[in-house]
């Protein structure tokens, strides 16, 4: 199993939690965030879970302490800058270990600052909701997330994606093995060295071959965080910064 993080894409829309939504309370007593500022693909997003998560991320149980961004974090089918492609057959996939599709493994996992994801203490929040919806104007999916970020962890981080001046984001994920993305090869590894005659273990991930561009197919997927990065590079992306 390897772990493959993602190019950066800029969030499209990034808002203060307490303006940002409505909270109101679930038969059960739990708490739900409703807004008109974001689309999504309900109106509403529970986070009754986020005390519980709090205590392991040492992170605030308190929503109004959030800066969120809504980003498109994985480009469906489209090899990232990594030359890594999620597969739409694989992140729609009914995960059973999991109990719930691929993409939704994002809710709960923390949000980071560059990838420092080894110890979760050190988290900088957390990721509230995610879907899987076609870009406007598109046949394209694309997963789009909900990543707060707790002031009372790192104020000077949240504010500076609260500013737009730090607007990159990136994921990660555990990958349990790749396939080559030539039409007729079959080919897999589960280190990311896939040895046929298009990768050549590697060296030949990139190349164009018969008018295809040669890339790694991730499959087996569990996607574990979301960073913030300082690289946005993401062309389909537009900062929207709403107070």
């Amino acid at each position: 199993m390897s772990i493959r993080t993602g190019n950066s894409v800029q969030a499209i829309q990034t808002l203060e939690g307490y303006k940002a939504f409505r909270q109101e309370r679930t038969a059960s007593g739990g708490m739900r965030l409703a807004s008109d500022a974001i689309l999504r693909t309900g109106s509403t997003v529970n986070v009754d879970w986020l005390p519980l998560a709090a205590e392991q991320y040492l992170i605030s149980a308190d929503i109004n302490d959030y800066v969120i961004c809504d980003v498109p974090i994985v480009h469906v089918d489209i090899p990232n800058r990594n030359l890594d492609a999620f597969p739409y057959e694989e992140v729609s996939r009914f995960d059973v270990q999991q109990g719930r599709p691929v993409y939704q493994s994002f809710v709960g996992r923390p949000t980071h600052m560059d990838h420092d994801n080894k110890i979760p203490a050190r988290a900088k929040g957390i990721i509230f909701d995610a879907s899987l919806t076609k870009e406007a104007g598109t046949n394209r999916y694309v997963i789009r997330i909900l990543a707060g970020f707790d002031r009372t962890k790192d104020r000077s981080l949240s504010e500076q994606i609260l500013s737009g001046k730090r607007s990159g984001h990136s994921m990660g994920c555990m990958v349990n093995y790749t396939q080559c993305s030539i039409p007729g090869c079959e080919a897999t590894s589960q280190t990311g060295k896939i040895r046929c005659a298009h990768h050549e273990g590697g060296i030949g991930k990139g190349r164009i071959i018969n008018g295809h561009l040669t890339y790694e197919k991730c499959y087996s997927c569990t996607f574990i965080e979301s960073s913030s990065v300082d690289d946005p590079a993401d062309w389909s992306a537009n900062q929207l910064k709403v107070k």
